[in-house]
């Protein structure tokens, strides 16, 4: 089975979240960003990896935020991935973008990036850590 790890990365921008996307040099795409684990590397560990590299940025995971999906590839075999919800730290100084892998990434508010993300089951992703997020900021505020 193929297995990637990745993360939805948002920062707060008033009372609204806005998610990290990414576009995709290889498929041309809209997705988040995600990659392949490397050797003794912890799921949490590959997520923090693969944003830095995909965006630039620093991340730290939020707990209890981790979600799969699961698909067929075109050639057949079994695909695993793995989310975690990652919250903007801070963007790296100069080009850390590996730019044979991603085209460009682009903050947006959740509409915007529910539309703009091209997998139903990334959606369905984004759609469950936006509504994590909104019932950590009630549980935060109650």
């Amino acid at each position: 089975m193929d297995k990637s790890v990745g993360g939805v990365v948002f920062r707060r921008s008033g009372n609204e979240p806005e998610f990290l996307l990414v576009h995709s040099a290889r498929h041309g795409f809209w997705d988040l960003p995600k990659g392949h684990p490397e050797a003794n590397e912890t799921e949490e560990e590959t997520a923090r990896r693969e944003i830095l590299e995909e965006t630039g940025c620093t991340v730290r995971i939020i707990p209890d935020f981790r979600k799969t999906i699961n698909y067929i590839l075109p050639q057949g075999e079994p695909k695993e991935v793995v989310f975690f919800l990652a919250e903007f730290i801070s963007a790296a100084d100069g080009q850390l973008i590996d730019q044979s892998e991603i085209i460009q990434s682009v903050w947006l508010d959740y509409a915007e990036a529910k539309v703009r993300i091209s997998y139903d089951n990334s959606r369905d992703v984004l759609e469950k850590a936006y509504h994590f997020l909104n019932l950590q900021s009630t549980i935060d505020n109650g």
